[in-house]
């Protein structure tokens, strides 16, 4: 098997994963984040104007999208699991989610975001 397929394999399996094994249990399984990343998310909150929108890059099931939401500042979330984005949507449906697409780069969020977490 050459590199590629085995890659996109290996992704293959690990979206499964997610989508079938972890998702549904993710919040009350996944060790919680440390205060160090709460104060760093904050901090990101912070620097990002009242009303401006933060990128949740690797969202899972939303972690930081009440806290984001909460500090009146907007949030997109993506993820590569439609099942992590599926418990993100059950918990906050006003916020827009979705798996980027590949064409996605850096420079088209740049234009609408102003500022992203992960």
């Amino acid at each position: 098997m050459d590199r590629g397929a085995w890659l996109q394999e290996c992704r293959r399996i690990a979206e499964e994963r997610f989508d079938t094994l972890f998702a549904p249990t993710y919040d009350r399984d996944e060790a919680p984040a440390s205060p160090t990343h709460w104060r760093c998310v904050a901090a990101v909150i912070d620097r990002c104007p009242p009303g401006g929108r933060i990128l949740d890059a690797a969202c899972g099931t939303g972690r930081y999208f009440g806290m984001i939401l909460q500090a009146g500042r907007q949030v997109v979330g993506v993820d590569q699991s439609g099942g992590m984005l599926t418990e993100a949507r059950a918990k906050h449906p006003e916020v827009t989610v979705g798996v980027p697409p590949k064409s996605w780069r850096v420079p088209y969020a740049a234009s609408r975001l102003r500022a992203a977490v992960s």
